[in-house]
């Protein structure tokens, strides 16, 4: 401002008419621009917030054991057999969600049956030959525990949270929904990532809880393939028929010794040969992991391997026996 009085003191203003210029100009530059107008202030973005508290105070003794027995018992002992460390994974987060909708009573889960899950897993969980990369699959005892009490109509944050029959239509990781019935054919169907369902690892595609009146398929319910149409999966055919060389068949799936033809055997067993088999304990030789009852563990580049445990993804460079635990 120094410089602009000598600039214009230097052509005989008057000093009075140098400060009125001052001013003024003061004045225009805090001004808003007249051809864009005042600009609006933007309300701060409200953070979106989570469905289940992080703040449960003291958690529910059945969330504990159930979870327990879900997430830290199997991580726990693969972590004894593997002579490797855990954390826990999930089992904190297992507790506080499902200590929530407990307490809400969005769900019940009857502690005889918790006793029972907890029995399973400890059979399935004794010795090393289930040792995998990943989790292994729970026991039936552990599956379909979660009784939904909400009724249709009433807002829901999980599917596991509706009462048999429902899904939570809408629902996502901070945004509730309404427990709906399944989408007719035609219909459109997809499932956002469900909370509840992945800590307490429950199926996605519980049959207690359908998406649609038929199977979903890109999105879009379709009507179940009858006996003798093409098929890609036994999901696709109608209740007690199931896929088989690409076509619906009637009658359940195979079971250990049967013959089966590009199809999924009943319950723990593969098909091998041509024929349903039991899965294969430690040191049978094997080619594919899904013969074994744990890994099939191969050296790098070999083709045939050996039926065992196997810690992580990285190829052995020689494959090691099974380590047993120290009682």
């Amino acid at each position: 401002m120094s410089v602009m009085r000598r600039y214009w003191a230097g052509r005989g203003w008057p000093r009075s008419v140098l400060l009125a210029l001052l001013v003024s100009a003061c004045q225009s530059s805090s001004q808003s621009n007249p051809q864009t107008g005042p600009q609006p202030t933007q309300p701060p973005v409200a953070e979106p917030k989570p469905l289940y508290p992080l703040n449960i105070g003291k958690p529910d003794p059945l969330a504990e054991r159930l979870c327990g027995a879900l997430q830290a018992a199997p991580l726990q002992r693969k972590a004894e057999c593997c002579g490797t460390t855990t954390s826990g994974g999930l089992t904190s987060e297992c507790v506080r969600i499902l200590t929530t909708t407990l307490r809400d009573g969005a769900v019940r889960i009857e502690a005889g049956v918790v006793d029972n899950c907890i029995k399973a897993t400890s059979r399935q969980l004794d010795g090393c030959e289930w040792v995998t990369p990943l989790l292994p699959a729970l026991p039936e005892a552990c599956l379909g525990i979660i009784q939904g009490q909400l009724k249709a109509g009433e807002r829901c944050r999980s599917t596991l949270e509706c009462r048999e029959g429902l899904i939570c239509r809408g629902a996502r990781t901070t945004v509730a929904g309404v427990c709906s019935a399944p989408s007719a054919v035609g219909g459109a169907c997809s499932r956002a990532v469900d909370t509840l369902v992945t800590y307490t690892r429950q199926p996605t595609d519980d049959p207690h809880h359908p998406d649609c009146l038929g199977y979903c398929f890109q999105g879009q319910c379709s009507a179940f393939a009858a006996v003798g149409e093409p098929c890609l999966s036994n999901q696709q055919c109608s209740v007690g028929a199931h896929c088989a060389a690409g076509r619906c068949v009637d009658g359940p799936p195979p079971k250990i010794g049967e013959p089966c033809d590009k199809t999924i055997c009943e319950g723990a067993a593969a098909c091998v040969d041509g024929k349903c088999a039991a899965l294969k304990p430690s040191g049978e030789t094997c080619t594919s992991p899904f013969e074994c009852q744990g890994s099939c563990v191969k050296n790098a580049g070999a083709a045939v391997g050996t039926c065992g445990m196997q810690c992580s993804w990285v190829p052995p460079t020689a494959v090691q026996p099974a380590r047993t635990p120290a009682p």
